[in-house]
Parts: structure tokens; sequence; C-alpha cells
């Protein structure tokens, strides 16, 4: 069993009615979506989600996000990405240096910003 926890993103509320946020604003960049525990082993993983169904663009993810789990995986945290095909129900686990060699590959000239579909099959 894993102790999992869904981290929320700091939101400064400028105004309210009823317990219901009518304005604010995020205070600070979040993290990852979720960190865990299990078996004495920390796991730090972002979650993303496409209605395309023929590839996932990497402009989803954002550099601070790569940046918290490059950090945690250097002090021993397993960390990866869960993408979700919204259309077809299919999710993949990625792991971080799969994103990271796309993620190198995108700022190489003409190189690809998103990863293809098919390749989730052989990565994911």
């Amino acid at each position: 069993m894993a102790l999992i926890n869904k981290l929320q993103t700091p939101v400064k509320v400028l105004k309210s009615k009823s317990g219901r946020v009518l304005n604010g604003f995020y205070e600070a960049k979040s993290t990852v979506d979720y960190d865990c525990v299990y078996k004495g082993q920390a796991i730090a993983f972002e979650a993303k989600s496409t209605e395309k169904d023929t590839r996932f663009d990497l402009k989803n993810i954002a550099q601070h996000q790569l940046d918290y789990l490059e950090k945690a995986e250097k002090m021993g945290a397993i960390c990866f990405f869960l993408i979700e095909f919204s259309k077809d129900k299919s999710v993949f686990v990625v792991p971080l240096s799969v994103i990271q060699s796309y993620v190198r590959m995108s700022h190489r000239p003409k190189g690809k910003k998103s990863i293809p579909g098919e390749d989730f099959d052989i990565y994911g």
C-alpha cells in the first residue's frame, strides 16, 4: 500500500461568497501533481491529459515541473509522467528520462514539439 498525496497549487483568494471562490490567483508555481511513498521509496509524478489522439504536445509540460522531477530523481525518487489520451481512455506511465529525451530533441533545429502517439506503445 502506498501513501499518495495530491499536491495543491497555492491560491490567494481575493473574493468569495458562500464558500465559493469568485476571484483569485495562483500565489506560486506548483511542483508536481502527486508525491508518494511506497515501501520506503519516494515517488513523484505529474499527471497530464490530452484530447489529441495522435500526439502529446510537449508544451503541456512546464519547465518548473521538469526541474522539480529532475531534482527529486537525483535525490533517489522514482519520477515519471502519467499521460492520458482521453479520447480512447488510454493511460501511459512514461519515465522522466524518456520525456527529457523528447524535450532535448525539441530544442534542436526542426525538432518535433510533440511525442507521436505510437511512441507511447514503445516507451509508456
